[in-house]
């Protein structure tokens, strides 16, 4: 089945939950998987996945780990959706599902469509108490989590767009970062460096100063990935203090 429009993808997606409801998750999945096993375009699958928590949350979550289960890519971006319509409930059992999942995924297009769609929606939407849950990402053992810590801050500084009313968010969450420059998993330095990469773009004096501290006042040099990233938008001007670090 091949989805065309907003207007037939909530209509798909209610009659999931539906048969979520009236049968059970096996169902439910068989239906989903009609649009799972073609090239569905992510904006649709994301309306998909918006509509599964009509049905009771033990039902979508039994769907969503059988989703999971099935490992196509289309399927992490119902999960992550699915999840974050959850969160003007509270972050903390999002970001928690969204942990298990980004671990289960345990693969890059997983991990970034989870992190962007949960944490880092979650960053834009409830700012200080998604921060607080997400302090633990930061030293979790699993490296894709560590990643989703940085994608998250990434879709956070893309959303915030240099708005100089968010600045003092900026600045939280550039510190939130400190403790992950010495970073050396190449995966997880990667979300980091894309993280700072997007502050350098939006927040560019603001970066800057920030990574002269960190870097050069400190001498903490970050990994390759995380320097190359973090520098990338910075003007030639602010660029000249980090030409010997």
């Amino acid at each position: 089945m091949l989805l065309k429009s907003a207007s037939e993808a909530r209509a798909f997606g209610k009659k999931v939950a539906e048969e979520l409801s009236c049968r059970d998750a096996f169902s439910a999945l068989e239906l989903l998987n009609e649009i799972l096993s073609e090239r569905t375009s992510f904006r649709l699958l994301d309306l998909v996945g918006a509509e599964l928590n009509s049905a009771a949350q033990n039902e979508e979550d039994e769907l969503l780990q059988a989703v999971a289960g099935r490992r196509s890519e289309g399927g992490w971006v119902v999960i992550a959706s699915a999840l974050r319509a959850r969160l003007p409930l509270g972050v903390h059992e999002p970001l928690e599902a969204a942990r298990r999942f980004i671990i289960q995924a345990g693969i890059w297009y997983g991990c970034d469509s989870i992190a962007e769609r949960v944490p880092g929606q979650a960053l834009v939407d409830y700012f200080g108490a998604s921060l607080d849950c997400l302090a633990d990402w930061r030293s979790d053992p699993d490296h894709w989590v560590r990643r989703a810590a940085g994608v998250a801050g990434h879709f956070w500084f893309k959303r915030a767009n240099g708005d100089a009313g968010l600045e003092s968010q900026a600045g939280c969450l550039l510190e939130f970062y400190s403790p992950m420059l010495s970073e050396r998993d190449y995966e997880a330095a990667k979300g980091v460096g894309w993280a700072l990469k997007t502050a350098g773009r939006y927040y560019p004096r603001m970066a800057a100063d920030w990574l002269e501290r960190e870097m050069l006042a400190k001498n903490n040099p970050p990994a390759a990935v995380i320097r190359r990233k973090a520098l990338l938008y910075l003007p030639p001007e602010l660029k000249r203090n980090f030409a010997k670090s």
